[in-house]
C-alpha cells in the first residue's frame, strides 16, 4: 500500500462526502444498495480512472468497494459510514452486538496493569462521540472529533458545542494526541481543532450580523458550494481545505440561522 498524498487524501474525502453523505452535491444519485456507475463518479468529479484506482486501493480504511455487473459496466459504493439521510442497504453482514457498554458519561477498565477510560463529552462531529484516555501514558484517542488537518466533515456536527468537547477533552492532559485523521501530535492538535471552529464560526456569524445572506457568502453550481468570500486567520490554516471549506461555511450558515445543529437540521432530534 502506497500512502496517499495530501492532494489525493483530499480527493479520497470528497468521494467519501458524495458516497456516503452528500450525493447530491456531485449531481449523482445512488441505488437502493448505495451504488453508482465508476463512469458517472469520474466525469461528476473530473478524476480520471487511474487516480480512481490509486485512491481505493490505497486509502487505510477500506473506503470503497468496486464491482463489475453482468452487463460489463463498473459501479462503486462506500464501503461503510453512511448519513442517516442516506438511506442504503449495503446487504451486509449483521454485525456481533457489542459484549460491553456503559450509559454513563465515563466507562473505565482497569486490570491492574492497565487502566482505559472511556468518555462521552458531548456532540461535536456526530451524537456518539467518544474518547478514549490512558491516563498512565497521557495518550487520548479522539476519533473523528478532532483531525490534525483540513479533515472535517460537518454534515452531521455541531459546531457551536464541538469546541467545548475539544475543551473537555483539554483537561485530560494528555502529551500524545491520536486523531481520527492526520498524524498524531501534541496538545497543540486539540487546541488548533477548537480555534479552527471558533474562528469559522466567527467569520460566518460577523458576516450574519452585518446583513450577507448565504448567496453573499458561497458560491454554489447546482447545489455544490464551490466558493466563498469567508477568508479564515492563517494560525488554523493547518485545518483550512480551500475545496471543502465552501461547504463547511454554507453548514455553519445555517445552523446560526436556525439556531439548530446541522445533524438536527438534516437527522431530525
Amino acid at each position: 500500500m502506497t500512502p496517499l498524498s495530501r492532494d489525493e487524501v483530499r480527493i479520497s474525502r470528497r468521494i467519501s462526502l458524495v458516497l456516503r453523505h452528500r450525493p447530491e452535491s456531485a449531481g449523482l444519485t445512488l441505488d437502493a444498495n448505495g451504488w453508482v456507475p465508476v463512469a458517472d463518479l469520474l466525469a461528476a468529479l473530473r478524476l480520471s480512472r487511474a487516480e480512481l484506482d490509486h485512491i481505493v486501493a490505497n486509502n487505510d480504511k477500506s473506503r470503497f468497494a468496486l464491482a463489475r455487473r453482468t452487463d460489463g459496466s463498473e459501479w462503486i459504493r462506500a464501503s461503510q459510514g453512511h448519513s442517516r439521510r442516506v438511506a442504503v442497504d449495503l446487504d451486509l453482514p449483521t454485525a456481533e452486538p457489542p459484549k460491553q457498554t456503559f450509559a454513563e458519561d465515563t466507562f473505565v477498565l482497569d486490570d491492574g496493569s492497565r487502566k482505559v477510560e472511556f468518555h462521552f463529552l458531548g456532540w461535536a462531529h456526530t451524537r456518539g462521540d467518544g474518547f478514549v484516555y490512558l491516563p498512565n501514558e497521557k495518550i487520548i484517542c479522539t476519533g473523528d472529533a478532532v483531525a490534525n488537518g483540513p479533515y472535517n466533515y460537518l454534515g452531521d456536527g455541531n459546531s457551536a458545542n464541538w469546541p467545548l468537547v475539544i475543551e473537555k477533552a483539554q483537561r485530560f492532559d494528555a502529551r500524545t494526541v491520536l486523531p481520527g485523521h492526520g498524524p498524531p501530535g501534541g496538545s497543540d492538535v486539540l487546541r488548533g481543532q477548537a480555534q479552527f471552529f471558533v474562528e469559522l464560526r466567527k467569520a460566518v456569524g460577523d458576516a450574519i450580523k452585518s446583513g450577507k445572506k448565504l448567496e453573499d457568502l458561497v458560491v454554489k453550481k447546482g447545489n455544490r458550494a464551490t466558493g466563498t468570500s469567508i477568508l479564515l486567520p492563517a494560525s488554523v490554516r493547518n485545518w483550512v481545505d480551500n475545496n471543502g471549506l465552501p461547504e463547511q461555511v454554507e453548514v455553519v450558515y445555517k445552523e446560526i440561522t436556525t439556531g439548530k445543529p446541522h445533524g438536527e437540521i438534516i437527522g431530525g432530534r
